[in-house]
C-alpha cells in the first residue's frame, strides 16, 4: 500500500516531512526560501558529490592529477562543497514506476568543475513510500535509492559518495534526549580534530554491538563514521546489488515510536547534532544543540584518498555508482529495563516460570541471564491459562497475548532474531522463544486473571548468544502465598520472589 507520510523538496530533493501518527519525526522547513536562508545544518538534504569530509579538501591522485575542492569546515571540505547538491535544484519531482512500485523522481546533471570535481554526472533519487499493516499496527517505509553516471566525455573517472543528512526527532520535541540506541556495530575510524581518519578502525568506546543505550541531555556526543564492512575488498562502487542491513534502530517511550535504518552502505555516521543552532523562523521553534540526530549511510570518511578503499569512491565512465537506504517507522511498546515497577536480576541464569501445576522442571540450553518481572495483579486462578505466541520477521517481533477472555496484541523492537530453546519434561517437547538482539521476551503460561507476567533475557557474553549447552536446571512452584519458590541447582541460587502490586508497566 502506498503511503504519504513523506513530503520532499526539489531543493537538495530534500526530505521536508515524515509523519508517524501525527508526528512530524524530521527537522526541516516549510518552505524552500527558509531551507536557502537557515539550513546549515544540512537538514533532510541530498549530499554530494561527496559526503562527509576531504582531507585538506584535496583529492589527491584522481585522471592523473589532484582537484582542490572548496574549504568549508576548518581545514577540510564538507558535504560536496560551498554549494554542495543539497544547496541545487533538482529536476522533479516526478511520479515514476520503479521496481513496480510507485515513486517520486528527482534528478540533477551537475557540470564538470562545479565546486572543484571533474566530470559531467547525473545523479538521481529515487523515495518508494509504502504503508504496511503487520498484526493490526501500521508501519511507514521510506525507500531511498541513488543512482549516478558519469555522461559527460571530459574526463574517464570521478569521484562519488551520496547520503540523506535527515535529522530524527521521535518526539518532536526540542530534544532527543531519552532515545534509545541500538547500532549494528562499534566498529568506527578513528578521526583527528578536523574529523579525518588517521588510519585505524577501532571499538567506539562505551558503544557495544546490538547493545542499546540512552542519549543523555549532552551525552554521549557522538559525530563518527561506524564501519559496518572493514573488508574493503568486497565493497563495489555500485552496493544495491548487497542486500538491505539494519545498521541502526531508536525508540522514544513518550511517542512510542520506533525507527530502523537499513542500508546496503558499508558506513553510516552517527551524529547526535551537537552543533545544530537555527533561530526561530516562522512558526518554527529555535532548533538548537541535540535537537535531532542524523544516521547517514555512505562510504567511509575521506575513502577517495585512502588507497585501500579508494575505489568505493571511483566512478568510472560507462559504470554506474548505487546505494539504497530503507526507513521503517512504526508505533509500539517496548520494555524498558531501567523504567519498571519490579526488577530482580539473578547471578548466571535463572528461568522463573509460575505455573497451576503443582511443580515443573525446565532444562535452559542458553548462556543468557534473566530478569524476573513481578505481575501486575496477585490472583490466581488455576486452571487458567495466559498463552503468548511470538512471531518475528527481520524488521520486528509481535508477541500475542490472550488473558481470558480478553485478547491484545503488543509490539516490541528487541533487534536480531536468536532462538533460546527452554525443555519442558511436563510437556514432553521442548518450546521455543524468540529474541532480538540482547534482549528476549519469554511470555508465561499458567495463569491468572488478567495480569502480566515477562521474563527478559540479557546474554553475558556476545560470543555465548549461539552456545546452546545445558546450564543448570532446577524447580518452580507455585503456591496460594504472595511469593514465589525457584529451587536451584548447581550454580543457580534458591531465592523468593515477592509479587508486584505495581501495575502494568508495560501500558
Amino acid at each position: 500500500m502506498s503511503s504519504k507520510a513523506c513530503t520532499f523538496l526539489p531543493l537538495g530533493a530534500v526530505i521536508q516531512k515524515f509523519v508517524v501518527n501525527g508526528t512530524n519525526i524530521v527537522q526541516g522547513f516549510p518552505t524552500a526560501e527558509l531551507y536557502k536562508q537557515y539550513n546549515a545544518p544540512y537538514f533532510g538534504e541530498t549530499i554530494g558529490r561527496i559526503a562527509n569530509r576531504v582531507s585538506k579538501g584535496k583529492i589527491n591522485e584522481l585522471n592523473g592529477r589532484s582537484y582542490q575542492l572548496p574549504i568549508n569546515n576548518g581545514p577540510n571540505s564538507l558535504h560536496g562543497g560551498n554549494k554542495g547538491w543539497g544547496k541545487r535544484e533538482f529536476e522533479g519531482p516526478f511520479s515514476v514506476e520503479r521496481s513496480g512500485k510507485q515513486a517520486t523522481f528527482f534528478k540533477y546533471l551537475s557540470a564538470d568543475g562545479e565546486e572543484g570535481y571533474p566530470g559531467t554526472v547525473e545523479a538521481r533519487v529515487w523515495y518508494v513510500q509504502e504503508q504496511e499493516v503487520i498484526q493490526g499496527a501500521q508501519q511507514e517505509v521510506l525507500h531511498i535509492e541513488f543512482e549516478v553516471e558519469l555522461v559527460g566525455d571530459e574526463v574517464g573517472e570521478t569521484a562519488i559518495n551520496m547520503t540523506n543528512h535527515s535529522y530524527f526527532n521521535l518526539t518532536g520535541g526540542p530534544s532527543i534526549t531519552g532515545t534509545d540506541v541500538t547500532l549494528i556495530t562499534n566498529k568506527y575510524q578513528v578521526v583527528d580534530d578536523g574529523g579525518i581518519p588517521t588510519g585505524p578502525i577501532e571499538e567506539y568506546p562505551g558503544v557495544m554491538p546490538n547493545k542499546t543505550f540512552t542519549l543523555g541531555e549532552a551525552k554521549p556526543d557522538i559525530d563518527d563514521c561506524f564501519v559496518v564492512n572493514t573488508d574493503p575488498k568486497t565493497i563495489s562502487i555500485d552496493t544495491r546489488t548487497s542486500p538491505l542491513q539494519k545498521i541502526a534502530s531508536f525508540y522514544h517511550p513518550d511517542s512510542k515510536i520506533h525507527l530502523e535504518i537499513h542500508s546496503t552502505e558499508p558506513a553510516f555516521q552517527f551524529y547526535t547534532g551537537k552543533y545544530i543552532d537555527v533561530p526561530a523562523v516562522d512558526s518554527l521553534p529555535p532548533r538548537g544543540p541535540r535537537s535531532g540526530f542524523c544516521v547517514e549511510p555512505s562510504r567511509c570518511v575521506n575513502a577517495i584518498n585512502i588507497p585501500e578503499f579508494k575505489h568505493t569512491m571511483l566512478l568510472k565512465k560507462g559504470e554506474k555508482y548505487g546505494s539504497k537506504i530503507m526507513h521503517i517507522h512504526r508505533m509500539i511498546n517496548r520494555v524498558r529495563p531501567q523504567s519498571l515497577a519490579s526488577l530482580a536480576w539473578y547471578d548466571d541464569v535463572i528461568e522463573v516460570h509460575r505455573f497451576p501445576h503443582k511443580y515443573q522442571k525446565l532444562n535452559v540450553y542458553s548462556n543468557q541471564k534473566l530478569i524476573w518481572l513481578g505481575p501486575a495483579h496477585s490472583v490466581w486462578k488455576a486452571g487458567l491459562t495466559c498463552v503468548l505466541m511470538l512471531f518475528s520477521n527481520p524488521n520486528h517481533m509481535v508477541v500475542r497475548e490472550r488473558h481470558s477472555p480478553d485478547s491484545s496484541i503488543k509490539f516490541f523492537s528487541l533487534g536480531t532474531p536468536i532462538k533460546l530453546t527452554v525443555a519442558s519434561e511436563q510437556r514432553k517437547k521442548p518450546e521455543s522463544t524468540l529474541c532480538r538482539g540482547n534482549t528476549l521476551l519469554d511470555g508465561v503460561e499458567g495463569l491468572a486473571n488478567s495480569f502480566k507476567l515477562w521474563m527478559i533475557v540479557e546474554q553475558l557474553l556476545p560470543s555465548a548468544v549461539h552456545s546452546h549447552h545445558i546450564l543448570g536446571s532446577f524447580h518452580a512452584r507455585s503456591s496460594s502465598r504472595r511469593s514465589h519458590s525457584v529451587y536451584g541447582q548447581g550454580r543457580i541460587p534458591s531465592v523468593s520472589l515477592p509479587m508486584s502490586r505495581d501495575g502494568d508497566v508495560f501500558s
